[in-house]
């Protein structure tokens, strides 16, 4: 058997349209995202990594991923995986259930860069992290936004904050990067 480093990256593997994917809304922190090989050939390796993001279908967020996954998916099967995921478009509503996603895409080298540092600090870092790049939100801007977001999601379960504490965090994270931020 082949070895992952020989592993296509799903972006690739979408735009030779070797796979196709489907996603769903979820939540502010995860994605339900459906895989299916349309080739004949035994296995496709599929790499997902930090930075891929899925498009809105609707008025929705885009939510992009910031965990490297790989994975295994046989000849002319489907395969369901739910992702943590951030939002990005901040002044968007988070998606819900109902909410899907039409297309799959890479994020620019600044956010790219910060998920792959990121991925093991608190979904609220993440989230703050992002909106700062994705929207160039401030301090001041994460914590309405955030409210605002959740609330008018239908299918928001819980009241998400996102502390100051988790902000700082977050600008120390950009700022040793050198991804330019106003947190």
């Amino acid at each position: 058997m082949a070895k992952f480093s020989e592993a296509d990256d799903l972006v690739t593997l979408v735009r030779r349209q070797s796979i196709a994917v489907h996603a769903a809304g979820q939540s502010i922190t995860h994605i339900v995202v459906e895989l299916r090989n349309l080739t004949f050939q035994l296995f496709k390796r599929v790499l997902i990594t930090p930075g891929t993001y899925f498009i809105a279908s609707g008025l929705h967020q885009n939510m992009v991923l910031y965990k490297k996954r790989r994975l295994y998916l046989f000849r002319r099967r489907r395969r369901q995986i739910v992702f943590p995921a951030a939002c990005m478009n901040a002044t968007r509503p988070v998606p819900g259930h109902g909410d899907t996603f039409i297309d799959v895409a890479k994020a620019d080298d600044s956010l790219c860069l910060f998920l792959k540092r990121a991925r093991r600090k608190s979904p609220n870092i993440i989230q703050a992290g992002v909106w700062a790049i994705t929207d160039n939100f401030s301090a001041h801007d994460i914590q309405p936004a955030i409210t605002t977001t959740v609330t008018a999601s239908v299918e928001a379960r819980r009241h998400i904050s996102i502390s100051r504490r988790q902000i700082r965090a977050a600008k120390r994270m950009l700022d040793k990067l050198e991804i330019r931020n106003r947190l």
